[in-house]
């Protein structure tokens, strides 16, 4: 026979007893304010398996679903709200038809909105910070032509930071001399090199633009190159060279920029226009909209 009744006894203590042979631990004790008490780890169950179960353990409260469906937390009020026993600080905050609130010892850190999602503070990835936009971006023209011949020029001088035409700078930015380009901080960084040629009345059957790059500070390599003609028309030739560089080391990783053609050809450059350039960008700090 199951039943809940009322126990023989005093008649000042209410205690009520729940099917079975009535024993101490079997007590449910209802105080004087009508409050129901659990000795600890005597569990509310709820369901025709004990599916959901309230208790307390002697260490920590407990609600657990130990069925097959799933525990659902419903509220026909503004929302479901966590937050400390004291309700001075707030967990969680999940507003009916509205917002996600989540925060670090009542400061708010994350929000979703109708558009998408708000963070305040850095967002960590592997151990690494990403920051809100770009932290470097930078730009170099050559400032003069340049007449190139041979197997090997490397461009040591005439490099200068763009100035005009409402460039600025983003960051640190490059640092320059004797044609090896350093970078101001670690990470991953875009580099492009853009050259505007012009045929000296020579037919170029190859003409190369090269990144050269340096892993150890003192030996380049060809990272990266682009290999055009240049004949009777068009008498202008412009070339693009990408790479994706990992600088690990300011110090080691480095890079140049060089012109290999078959023969006199001129490298275009100008204080007023950047027609030969080299520009960078730090990569990892662009947020994507999906």
């Amino acid at each position: 026979m199951s039943y809940i009744g009322k126990k023989n006894g005093n008649p000042n203590t209410d205690f009520l007893e729940a099917g079975g042979e009535l024993e101490n631990h079997d007590l449910i004790n209802v105080d004087s304010s009508g409050n129901v008490n659990l000795d600890d780890n005597k569990k509310a169950q709820f369901g025709a398996s004990n599916d959901l179960q309230i208790y307390h353990d002697g260490t920590d409260s407990v609600i657990k679903d130990t069925g097959t469906g799933n525990l659902v937390l419903t509220s026909n009020g503004g929302g479901i709200f966590l937050r400390n026993n004291e309700e001075t600080e707030t967990y969680a905050n999940f507003n009916n038809n509205g917002a996600v609130e989540l925060r670090y010892d009542n400061s708010q850190k994350f929000i979703t909105t109708s558009t998408g999602i708000n963070v305040t503070g850095a967002i960590t990835v592997n151990g690494s910070a990403l920051s809100s936009g770009l932290s470097e971006v930078d730009m170099w023209e050559l400032t003069s032509s340049l007449s190139c011949t041979g197997l090997t020029n490397n461009i040591p001088t005439g490099w200068s930071r763009v100035n005009h035409d409402g460039f600025e700078k983003i960051g640190t930015g490059l640092s320059h001399s004797s044609g090896v380009f350093t970078f101001p901080s670690t990470g991953y960084y875009s580099i492009i090199f853009h050259a505007s040629y012009e045929r000296n009345g020579n037919n170029l059957d190859y003409l190369v633009s090269v990144i050269q790059t340096t892993t150890n500070g003192s030996t380049y390599s060809d990272a990266s190159a682009n290999y055009t003609q240049i004949n009777a028309t068009p008498t202008y030739q412009a070339v693009v060279v990408p790479f994706v560089f990992k600088v690990t080391s300011t110090s080691t990783h480095k890079f140049k920029i060089k012109v290999f053609p078959e023969a006199l050809v001129t490298l275009q450059g100008d204080t007023g226009v950047a027609f030969s350039s080299v520009t960078t960008m730090k990569l990892g700090d662009v947020w994507w909209q999906i």
